[in-house]
């Protein structure tokens, strides 16, 4: 038996074939994977929704500042 062959319990010494850092990108793949995840995030411009989300949006905006706002009160005077 020729001793080539890789046994599945053995490991894989080759490090180019797994990458577990999450910053890495394959520069052959960076097409495929822009395209399958969208793009790069784009910022959300308030002012082009309809109405009833723009609303939606600026009062989850205003709760979560009051919420933050809140934090610091209690916080300070407790």
């Amino acid at each position: 038996m020729k001793d080539s062959k890789l046994n599945e319990t053995k490991s894989n010494d080759n490090p180019l074939q797994y990458r577990s850092d999450e910053g890495y990108v394959d520069e052959n793949l960076r097409q495929m994977q822009n395209i399958e995840g969208g793009g790069p995030p784009k910022k959300m411009i308030l002012n082009t929704l309809p109405r009833p989300l723009r609303i939606l949006g600026y009062l989850f905006m205003a709760i979560m500042a009051g919420m933050g706002i809140f934090a610091v009160g209690v916080t300070l005077f407790r």
